[in-house]
């Protein structure tokens, strides 16, 4: 689904890259995918557009394996602007797996709504085997101590699966 004004955000994308910068750093394989598979007016910057491979920020040495981590499932949202109805939907599936820890990261820009929305939720479906948080200040760390990701797949957080070799459900 498009904006309504994605054409014209397109062409002010492409004004704008070729007026101000000398190369766009796409990080991305093009092997996989192509800027132009998501970015209609590609070949109006062709000229410019360098691809880096996926990047992710240097980790830290994974020293567990998957098999290996404590029954924790860490459930995201990315930066929190978008995604409430798969924290809901994940808490109300907590009663079913009493056996694993779930921890719901909200992220930065969540609804102060939501916060209290999914307690609400969370504490209706019965057991205590949540943890609420705002932010995670360590998420790569959290996610190589989780046996499952539930999470939104935004970029960030799919390098950091494919880091810590986390097992993932991804929407």
């Amino acid at each position: 689904m498009q904006r309504p004004d994605q054409a014209v955000r397109d062409v002010k994308i492409a004004n704008l890259v070729n007026a101000h910068y000398d190369v766009l750093l796409v990080h991305a394989d093009k092997t996989v995918v192509t800027l132009d598979e998501t970015y209609t007016l590609a070949d109006l910057i062709r000229e410019k557009i360098a691809y880096t491979g996926f990047v992710t920020e240097p980790g830290f040495e994974i020293t567990s394996t998957p098999q290996q981590r404590p029954k924790k499932i860490l459930v995201s949202q990315g930066g929190g602007a978008v995604g409430g109805e798969l924290l809901q939907a994940v808490a109300r599936t907590t009663r079913h797996f009493p056996g694993y820890h779930f921890t719901f990261a909200l992220g930065p820009y969540a609804k102060a709504e939501l916060k209290g929305q999914l307690t609400t939720e969370l504490k209706r479906t019965g057991g205590g085997n949540w943890t609420v948080a705002p932010f995670i200040r360590d998420f790569e760390g959290e996610l190589a101590n989780s046996a499952l990701s539930i999470s939104l797949a935004g970029y960030n957080t799919v390098m950091n699966l494919l880091h810590t070799r986390t097992a993932a459900l991804v929407y």
